[in-house]
């Protein structure tokens, strides 16, 4: 009895995990046919597994004010790049080029990323990303949000 609790336990865990990655790193959850430009003020940056989270303040075209958030990777991964807890902070200028969410929240994923004048790179997801959409779009230029 205890050996067929451990098989159906291990059987389990091997049919759901792959799929709980999956659901956790879904690419689908962004229009990569887009990319969109924008530029805000920084209100908080959240320097957390499982990605590290800007939030920042864009004012719209028509003068609304709304709060986004931008999304990269790890923070074992960022530091690979330079990041640090300190890269972005409250105030600071920012320009982020990259896909929207697709079901309208308010959440980028950042493929470029400048903040206070000074380029900062990002998840190589979505670099990868940024390249295959330069690839099919080498004529389309980056649409400004604000």
């Amino acid at each position: 009895m205890k050996n067929r609790v451990i098989f159906l336990f291990l059987a389990a865990s091997v049919l759901l995990v792959p799929q709980l990655m999956l659901a956790h790193h879904a690419e689908a959850n962004y229009d990569h046919d887009n990319l969109w430009v924008m530029k805000g003020t920084v209100t908080q940056m959240d320097f957390v597994n499982p990605h590290i989270v800007i939030h920042f303040d864009v004012r719209t075209k028509a003068g609304q004010d709304e709060n986004w958030v931008g999304t990269t990777s790890s923070p074992n991964a960022m530091r690979r790049y330079g990041w640090t807890p300190n890269s972005a902070k409250i105030g600071d200028e920012i320009v982020v080029t990259g896909f929207l969410d697709k079901e309208g929240r308010k959440i980028i994923q950042m493929a470029i990323n400048v903040i206070n004048g000074k380029s900062l790179e990002v998840s190589t997801t979505a670099a990868t990303q940024l390249h295959e959409y330069k690839e099919r779009n080498p004529n389309k230029p980056a649409k400004n949000y604000n």
